[in-house]
């Protein structure tokens, strides 16, 4: 289902990307991740820009936020059908 594979890549960046120790971990910004995630120098600006016709940066909706709770549910990539095409690429692979 779409929920389903949104809260996948969502828990496979933040495990990925955006928890420190992880193995493309390189800061909490769009940019820091640019670095590691796209080989698109203006991926971060792209994604900032997407985000902003979504919802405009109001700099009072991230004050006093707590930190989500990890997502305790992994999906089992092995167990999509045929609907859902998925190929788990090695860690060096390149497009």
């Amino acid at each position: 289902s779409y929920k389903e594979s949104i809260s996948y890549n969502a828990d496979y960046v933040r495990k990925n990307y955006l928890e420190e120790g992880a193995n493309y971990f390189n800061g909490y910004t769009l940019p820091a991740m640019n670095e590691m995630y796209a080989t698109d120098k203006g991926w971060a600006g792209k994604i900032a820009n997407i985000m902003e016709r979504i919802k405009p940066f109001n700099k009072k909706d991230y004050e006093n936020v707590k930190r989500l709770p990890k997502n305790p549910n992994t999906l089992n990539v092995n167990a999509l059908g045929e609907a859902i095409p998925y190929k788990d690429y090695a860690k060096d692979a390149t497009a």
